[in-house]
């Protein structure tokens, strides 16, 4: 029978010259403490990779600030352009994405350490999952972001690095509108108009109505209507613009206006007149009516579904589509007109119409099934 020897531990050799001591045990001890000082050694070695692997699955610390500069190489009939992404918050931050619009004539025609994607001349750059951790005060050196580029030797332009630009300076925010304008004004609203703000390093995407330091009301557009105020008081307005990534430019010059006394005009509008239909579908109704007259002005028409109302639109609008409706279902209209007292007119004649089928008129939907 064949035994599997333990392979020999190999201990420090002694030095020749060394007399060999009678006593064991003074042998012993020595031994010892080597053979503890190895398996500490071995231990460490074993234990490195689990510390590893423990830094990778930890998470991810609060974002810092990150900046990245541009270098470039010129190799003849090439070019290298390289970016490092450096972090100067206190702590580290955990993935980054790279855009900048290459020059014209530039094209590339390699990507390094980053996964990119080109649009014209767009670049969007996402972090490789080897440098997607950069610590604090630290950069991507030495796996940097870089490309390999043909035509003119120009560094790229708009820059950002987590929609930040690369060189740390803030947004430019956009401008300030011009000066709003009351365009219609009721007891308990105001209509208000104003000219456009321009973008500053990203486009405009809203506009806020601010009733001293709040807003009060929020719009895609350059008109908006402030509602619920009280009567015979007055208000003073500004607008601000905020770009798509939220930046808000400086207000617009304000205006105040005072909203009407209905105690000065106990008078209502006239009803509406023919309100009639002018097509329909299988979700909406398309109304339309005569005018309504009043001693001051008429402020706006209130389209009614039922009892309840479906639609506001202002006094130089005689039309409206009632959208949200459900198919082959009939449903009553009225209008009434609105001063600017806020006392309504008489609802208009009623008008009832029947929305389409889904499959349309004189049509009819096939309608089948499987088992499995």
């Amino acid at each position: 029978m064949f035994h599997r020897r333990r392979p020999p531990l190999v201990l420090p050799r002694r030095n020749p010259s060394e007399a060999p001591s009678g006593n064991p045990g003074h042998r012993a001890p020595r031994r010892g403490a080597r053979f503890r000082r190895w398996v500490a050694a071995l231990g460490a070695v074993l234990l490195l990779p689990l510390a590893l692997l423990a830094a990778l699955a930890a998470p991810a610390h609060a974002a810092g600030t990150l900046t990245a500069t541009f270098t470039s190489q010129d190799n003849g009939s090439w070019w290298k352009g390289t970016y490092v992404v450096r972090n100067s918050g206190a702590a580290t931050v955990s993935g980054w994405t790279l855009e900048f619009d290459l020059p014209a004539g530039v094209s590339v025609t390699g990507h390094y350490n980053g996964d990119a994607t080109v649009s014209g001349r767009h670049v969007t750059v996402k972090n490789a999952f080897y440098n997607a951790g950069v610590p604090a005060g630290g950069s991507t050196e030495p796996y940097s972001y870089w490309f390999i580029a043909n035509g003119p030797l120009t560094a790229p332009t708009g820059c950002t690095v987590n929609g930040d630009k690369c060189d740390g300076t803030p947004d430019v925010p956009p401008t300030a509108p011009g000066a709003p304008k009351a365009t219609a004004v009721t007891a308990h609203s105001v209509a208000l108009s104003w000219a456009a703000a321009q973008g500053g390093d990203h486009p405009v995407a809203s506009y806020e109505v601010l009733g001293g330091p709040a807003p009060v009301t929020t719009t895609t557009g350059t008109t908006a209507t402030v509602s619920g105020l009280a009567p015979a008081t007055s208000y003073t307005f500004t607008v601000r613009a905020k770009d798509t990534r939220g930046n808000a430019g400086p207000a617009s010059a304000p205006v105040t206006v005072k909203t009407v006394d209905p105690a000065t005009d106990p008078a209502p509008p006239t009803a509406p007149g023919r309100l009639r239909a002018t097509g329909k579908t299988s979700s909406g109704v398309g109304l339309a009516w005569d005018k309504s007259t009043d001693n001051v002005a008429v402020a706006a028409y209130d389209v009614y579904r039922g009892g309840t109302l479906a639609k506001t639109v202002g006094a130089d609008a005689t039309t409206a589509t009632v959208d949200g409706l459900s198919p082959a279902t009939a449903y009553t209209f009225t209008v009434k007109a609105r001063d600017t007292a806020d006392n309504s007119s008489p609802a208009s004649n009623a008008l009832t119409v029947t929305t389409d089928d889904v499959a349309g008129p004189g049509r009819q939907l096939k309608v089948g099934y499987f088992a499995q």
